[in-house]
């Protein structure tokens, strides 16, 4: 069976991490669909939000929560889609639960869109990890 991906990054790639915790940990998706989108994920391996333990769902969102007012903040956003997907029905692609933060931004602001096909830049993660940020 192939490594988790969410896994693989927790032991091996939290240096660039927006957060961590003992239940949790954030990062800048590396497919953004919106620029500033980021992922709260669980530090255990659970499928999904369904299998999670209540306690680590809730203090996920909690983190989520806390990410989606810096994306107002910080990037400006006038709004924030917040949002996990349990099964592949239902959109998920990585079998591990995650909480999609999606900064969304004015019709007019087409430069600040990305397409969710295009790979962040690292001049962009750069800018982003520093304005959204929450290292202890």
């Amino acid at each position: 069976m192939d490594e988790c991906v969410f896994c693989a990054i927790r032991d091996h790639g939290l240096a660039n991490a927006l957060y961590e915790d003992d239940k949790c940990f954030a990062i800048l998706d590396k497919f953004p669909a919106e620029r500033g989108h980021l992922l709260v994920i669980s530090r255990e391996h659970h499928t999904d939000l369904i299998t999670a333990p209540e306690s680590d769902a809730e203090h996920a969102f909690a983190i989520a929560k806390r990410f989606a007012a810096r994306c107002k903040d910080m990037l400006h956003a006038t709004g924030v889609s917040v949002l996990t997907n349990s099964g592949r029905d239902a959109g998920q692609v990585v079998p591990h639960f995650h909480i999609h933060v999606i900064p969304k931004y004015p019709a007019g602001q087409r430069e600040m869109r990305y397409n969710g096909r295009l790979e962040i830049t690292p001049d962009d993660a750069t800018v982003l990890s520093k304005l959204l940020g929450m290292r202890k």
